[in-house]
C-alpha cells in the first residue's frame, strides 16, 4: 500500500505541473482577443481573469489527457533509471504492481473529466458566453471623452461636459434619432452606466426630456423628471435569456437530439460533438493504458529505452489522430458515430491484455523459438 500511494502521489506531483504548463500555453494562445476586448471596453482586469477560469474546463478535456501520458511516461522512466522495475524483475515480483498506481490515478482523472464534461463545462461556458456577450454590447469607455460629440449607435449621440468616475457623468446632452420618426433630445445633470439584462444603459437624473417629430416638425412638451433610464446599446443584441446555445453549453442529451437543433445543418456536427463530450474523458485512461503497456510489458533492456519511449508516443499520437478523425468522419456521415468509440475500446483491451495477460507473451515466445 505504502508502495501504490508514492506512486499515485508521483503521477499526481508530475500531472499537476504538466498540466499547468499546457494551460498556460493554450491561455496565452486563446486569451489574446479576450484581453483586447475587455481592455477595449474598460472592464477591470478581475473581469479577465474570471472569463479565462470559465473557459478553463473546455481546455481540460484536451490537456489532462496529454498531461497524463507525459506523466506516466516520465514517472516510469525514473523507476526504470533507478533500476526498481529490473530488481523487482529479478526477484520474481510481477511488474503488474507498479500498474496498479498509474491505472488507478488514469481512472480518477477519467472520472473528473466526465464530470467535467457532463456538468462542469456545460454550466462554465454559459456563464463565460453571457459575461462575453455583456462585453460585446458594452460601450468602450475610451468613446466617452469629456466636451466630444460621440455617435456611440447610428442616430444616437452623446456629449459629456464632465467624467467624475468610470461609470458616473456630469452635464449629459443625448439626441436620440433611432426610431426615425421623433428626435428625442435630453439633458441632465448627472448620468450613471449600468447594465439590465445584459445591454448597456445610461440612468439620468435630474434633467429635461423634449421630441420633435420628423414629419410635421412639432414639438412636444418639455418632460422634467429626477431619473430617466435610457437603453445605448450599439445595435440589437439578443439576451443572455434568448441567445442560441452554443454546443460547449448544451447539455449531451440535447446535442444527441435532432429535434433541440436550431437548424437542420447543425444536427450532424452537435450528434459529432455530443458523442465527444462522452467519449473525450476516457481518451485519459486510454492513453495511459497505452504507456503502461508500453514501457512495463516484457523485459527491460536499457539498450531498447528509448525505443520504447518513442513507440510508446507515436502509438498514442496515432490514436489521439484517429478520435479526432473519427468525430470529423461523424460530421459528414452520422452514421460512423461508433467509431468514437471503437478508437478507444480497441488499444485499451488491447494494452490491458498485454499488461495483465503475461502469457500472451510467453506463447509467443514460444512459437517463434520452435519455428
Amino acid at each position: 500500500m505504502r508502495l501504490h500511494r508514492y506512486l499515485f502521489s508521483q503521477y499526481f506531483q508530475v500531472t499537476s505541473v504538466v498540466l499547468f504548463s499546457l494551460i498556460m500555453v493554450v491561455w496565452l494562445n486563446q486569451t489574446l482577443q479576450l484581453l483586447e476586448l475587455v481592455v477595449n471596453k474598460g472592464s477591470p482586469l478581475i473581469s479577465f481573469l474570471y472569463l479565462s477560469i470559465l473557459a478553463m474546463p473546455l481546455w481540460l478535456l484536451q490537456a489532462v489527457p496529454i498531461a497524463l501520458l507525459i506523466a506516466i511516461i516520465w514517472v516510469v522512466n525514473k523507476i526504470n533509471a533507478d533500476r526498481a522495475l529490473v530488481a523487482s524483475q529479478s526477484v520474481g515480483w510481477s511488474t503488474q504492481k507498479f500498474t496498479y498506481a498509474p491505472l488507478a490515478f488514469a481512472a480518477f482523472c477519467t472520472a473528473f473529466l466526465v464530470i467535467n464534461s457532463v456538468y462542469i463545462l456545460p454550466t462554465s461556458f454559459g456563464e463565460f458566453k453571457t459575461r462575453q456577450l455583456e462585453l460585446r454590447v458594452a460601450i468602450p469607455k475610451i468613446l466617452l471623452q469629456d466636451k466630444v460629440f460621440v455617435d456611440l449607435a447610428p442616430g444616437l449621440t452623446i456629449f459629456i461636459d464632465e467624467r467624475i468616475s468610470s461609470q458616473k457623468v456630469r452635464n449629459v446632452f443625448i439626441q436620440d434619432k433611432r426610431d426615425g420618426e421623433t428626435i428625442t433630445t435630453l439633458t441632465a445633470s448627472d448620468g450613471t452606466f449600468g447594465r439590465d439584462n445584459g445591454q448597456p444603459y445610461l440612468l439620468l437624473e435630474n434633467g429635461e426630456r423634449s421630441q420633435i417629430d420628423t414629419k410635421s416638425g412639432e414639438a412636444s412638451a418639455t418632460l422634467f423628471f429626477e431619473s430617466y433610464k435610457l437603453n445605448i446599446a450599439r445595435g440589437e443584441v439578443n439576451s443572455s435569456s434568448n441567445r442560441p446555445l452554443d454546443m460547449n453549453e448544451d447539455s449531451i442529451r440535447n446535442l444527441l437530439n435532432p429535434e433541440t437543433s436550431n437548424s437542420e445543418r447543425f444536427i450532424n456536427q452537435r450528434l459529432a460533438y455530443g458523442h465527444y463530450r462522452i467519449t473525450s474523458p476516457f481518451l485519459a485512461i486510454t492513453l495511459a493504458i497505452i504507456a503502461i503497456a508500453g514501457l512495463t510489458r516484457g523485459r527491460l533492456r536499457d539498450q531498447y529505452k528509448t525505443q520504447r519511449i518513442w513507440g510508446t508516443i507515436i502509438i498514442a499520437l496515432f490514436v489521439q489522430i484517429l478520435f479526432i478523425s473519427a468525430r470529423s468522419a461523424t460530421v459528414t456521415a452520422p452514421i460512423l458515430w461508433p467509431l468514437q468509440y471503437i478508437v478507444l475500446i480497441v488499444p485499451s483491451l488491447c494494452g490491458l491484455a498485454l499488461i495483465f495477460l503475461p502469457n500472451l507473451q510467453f506463447m509467443r515466445a514460444n512459437k517463434v523459438a520452435s519455428s
